[in-house]
This record gives C-alpha cells, sequence and structure tokens, in this order.
C-alpha cells in the first residue's frame, strides 16, 4: 500500500472524511422555520411573563396612584350573595357583612340558587333578606338581587368569602367619582400553607394581585375577584348570559366604555384555597371557559385599543401559555437534549441526595415539587378552558369546592367571636349589627 493510500485511510478512520458530515452539520443548522418558531413563542412567552407586567409598573409610576373625587353622595348599598347549597357558611357569612363599619344604609340579599338544604333558613335567621330561586346560575341570581335592590352601590360577594371590618365603605366610598367603573378588592387566601394545591394558588393570586394594583394606577385594570368588588347600581349592565363571569364581563364592559376601574388595597378580604389540585383544576376550567366567552359576547362594535391590548396581553396569552411554552421547547429541542444530556447525570445525583434530606428539607422540597405540579395543571386547565370557551361550553352552575369551605371556618381577623363565625347560632344574631338600615 501507498504512502498516500496510507494517509488517506488514516484520515478515513480518524473521522475527518466522512459520507455523512455534511447531513451531520446541516442538523446543526437551525431551520428559518424553527428560528422564527423560537423567536414568535420566545417573545410571546417573555412578553406575557415580564415585558406587560414591567410596562403596566413603568405606566403606573409616570401616572402616579389614581386620584379620586367625590361627584356625588352614595347613601345606600346593597350587598348581593348567590349561594347554592352553603347552610355551613352562610350565617356567619351574613353576621360578617352586619359588622360592617359603614353609616350608609345597608341592606344584605342573598339569593339561594336552587339549594337544598337549609341555607335560605339559615341566611334569613342571620337577618338577611332571601330570595329563592330554581337552579340557574350566579349571574341569574345575581340579575335578580339587582332588580330587587335598593341601594344605590351593589357589592357583591361570596358565602365563603370574609370581609375586614371596613370592606364595604372603603368599596363604595370609590364609587363617589363618577369616572369609575367598579371598585375591586383585595382577595386573599388565609390557608397557604395547608397543602401543595393552595400554596400554588395562593402564589398565583398574589402574582395577581400585583398585577391589578400596577394595572389599576395605569388604568388597564380588565377583571376583579368575584368574591370582593362594588359597582354602581346603574351601571351594572342587564341581560348579562347566564354561562358567563359576573366579575370579568362587569369590569371589561365598563373598561371598554373608558370607565376607569380601580384596586382599593384597603377592601381586604379572605378566603381558603382549594387543597386538593383537582378542585382548583375543575375551577379554573370553568373560569377560563367563562372569561373566554365574555371576550367573545361582549358587543365590541368600535373597539377601545386599550382594551384589546390589555386583553390579549394579559389574558389571552396567559390562557395560552401551554401551547405557546410547548412550541417554543420543541423549536429548540436539539440545544435542550444537548443540555438535558450534559445534565443528566447531575439531575440522577439531586435526585438521589433528596432521600438523605433531613425530613424538613425533604418536605420542603415535596412542596416546590408540588408546586411545581399545581402550576403545570393550571396551565393546562386554562388552555383546556380556552378551548372549551372558544366553542361555547360554559355552565352557568357551579359546584363548589368543599375544601374552601373548611367546616364552616373563617379567618380570625374579623372583630367577631368565633363561635358566632361559625355555625348559625340565634343568639348571635345581634353581634355587630349593622342597624342603620
Amino acid at each position: 500500500m501507498s504512502g498516500e493510500e496510507d494517509r488517506s485511510e488514516a484520515r478515513s478512520s480518524s473521522g475527518n472524511v466522512s459520507p455523512d458530515t455534511p447531513n451531520r452539520g446541516k442538523e446543526r443548522t437551525p431551520s428559518a422555520v424553527r428560528v422564527a418558531l423560537a423567536v414568535a413563542s420566545g417573545a410571546a412567552l417573555f412578553w406575557n411573563l415580564l415585558g406587560y407586567p414591567l410596562l403596566l409598573v413603568l405606566l403606573a409610576r409616570r401616572r402616579g396612584p389614581f386620584r379620586f373625587r367625590r361627584d356625588r353622595r352614595i347613601g345606600s348599598v346593597t350587598v348581593l350573595i348567590a349561594a347554592h347549597n352553603e347552610e355551613v357558611v352562610i350565617g356567619g357569612r351574613v353576621r360578617n357583612l352586619e359588622a360592617q363599619q359603614t353609616e350608609r344604609k345597608m341592606e344584605i340579599i342573598v339569593i339561594s340558587d336552587g339549594s337544598t338544604d337549609a341555607t335560605a333558613e339559615r341566611a334569613r335567621a342571620a337577618g338577611a333578606i332571601v330570595v329563592e330561586q330554581d337552579r340557574a346560575g350566579k349571574v341569574a341570581a345575581l340579575e335578580k338581587g339587582v332588580e330587587l335592590s335598593r341601594g344605590e352601590a351593589i357589592v357583591i360577594t361570596d358565602a365563603n368569602t370574609v370581609f375586614e371590618p371596613d370592606v364595604v365603605e372603603a368599596l363604595v366610598d370609590r364609587l363617589e367619582d363618577e369616572r369609575v367603573g367598579i371598585a375591586a378588592g383585595d382577595l386573599r387566601y388565609s390557608n397557604a400553607e395547608e397543602s401543595a394545591s393552595s400554596a400554588g394558588e395562593s402564589l398565583y393570586w398574589r402574582y395577581e394581585t400585583f398585577l391589578k394594583r400596577a394595572a389599576s394606577d395605569a388604568g388597564l385594570l380588565l377583571m376583579g375577584a368575584g368574591g370582593v368588588y362594588g359597582v354602581r347600581k346603574e351601571d351594572y349592565p342587564r341581560g348579562i348570559p347566564h354561562d358567563l363571569a359576573d366579575d370579568s364581563f362587569v369590569p371589561l364592559s365598563l373598561h371598554r366604555r373608558r370607565r376607569w376601574n380601580v384596586f382599593v388595597p384597603e377592601a381586604v378580604a379572605r378566603e381558603r384555597a382549594g387543597s386538593r389540585m383537582g378542585e382548583e383544576w375543575r375551577r379554573r376550567v370553568r373560569m377560563v371557559a367563562q372569561d373566554v366567552r365574555v371576550a367573545r359576547a361582549l358587543d365590541w362594535g368600535a373597539p377601545r385599543p386599550a382594551t384589546v391590548f390589555a386583553l390579549f396581553s394579559q389574558k389571552v396569552l396567559r390562557w395560552l401559555l401551554l401551547p405557546i411554552g410547548s412550541v417554543f421547547a420543541v423549536s429548540i429541542a436539539p440545544d435542550l437534549r444537548r443540555v438535558a444530556r450534559s445534565r443528566m447525570s447531575a439531575a440522577a445525583g439531586s435526585a438521589v441526595s433528596i432521600l438523605f434530606l433531613t425530613p424538613s428539607r425533604r418536605r420542603r422540597t415535596a412542596r416546590l415539587l408540588g408546586i411545581g405540579a399545581y402550576a403545570l395543571g393550571a396551565l393546562t386547565a386554562a388552555f383546556l378552558g380556552f378551548c372549551r370557551g372558544m366553542v361555547g361550553i360554559s355552565p352557568a352552575v357551579w359546584e363548589k369546592a368543599e375544601t374552601t369551605r373548611g367546616g364552616g371556618r373563617f379567618p380570625q381577623s374579623t372583630g367577631m367571636p368565633a363561635e358566632c363565625l361559625e355555625g348559625a347560632l340565634p343568639e348571635c344574631n345581634s353581634s355587630g349589627r349593622n342597624t342603620r338600615n
């Protein structure tokens, strides 16, 4: 064999010359489509998770806090509760409302939506006006309550929500400014440490509250919390389809009419988050489906650009995070595989090391993993809810999450005796009652 042949064979055996070398080079070169998908999906993720929140903060700082003015005097308010089979909590809930510190005339109306238990009886015993109807859903119940209400302002809440003593006053005070659409309260979860599900929901809600604060000052607040918000009676939209969500339809429709929805941090309300992931998953599917239906059902006409921009940036992209994130992951898959191979041994070592953690650290690690599972479940539920809403599936009625009731126990920050908050005790009827009706 000649020297030239020896050198050629050596080059071939060393891998410097190989028939598939050009193909491997092509595999390492991203295609234009893959790059475009990675850039587009990455930009959408960045905008929803970081860019838009940052814009809200900058706009809020530039404009400063919303300066309220007193255009009118609101002397009366009606608090509405739509309730279905809430006998465990409704008595304490009504008494919690009667303990509100307000000089305004206040009435409490409980609309029993097809309840088959003692909800109506216990609400009456606690001092509320009770209206009973066949099962039709929250929006239908609120519609009936608004029709019967005598208050100039309406405060809407839930049976399992607990108000701090000055919530009603703080909400109605903001509604005396006629530029305001809804006054949204600060809803907080009281059982964040109970389970991975409640911890995940509480963490997510704190992020939502941060966005609401900034969006309020920026003039881009589109939705409130269904358990604590107020609106003037004449501004409450009539004829809302019963399978939509009131806490998104009302503020969205008012924002489109150039009203300023405001966040009221002084109006603190508390609830229990669901401690079972299945409960929170079903609730999120239903809520997102209803919100999507709201976005589709509104008669936009000539849409207000700011409303459309905020809705797309905060909500639509949030509902689509799962498919957008999947596209991003697939588009960078070759690079992801290389990183995964390099990290595999380290991950395996970390997994083994968990076995040797102290019990407290093991619990913390398990909790973090649980919160991660909650986040993935929440993204899945949001996308499923989006799909259901797009095809028109959003039930009008709801089934309460049992773990959000907590056996009728409320956070002990309301200034009322525990026994009055935990059951329908007749001797507590006058405890803290608002008698200026």
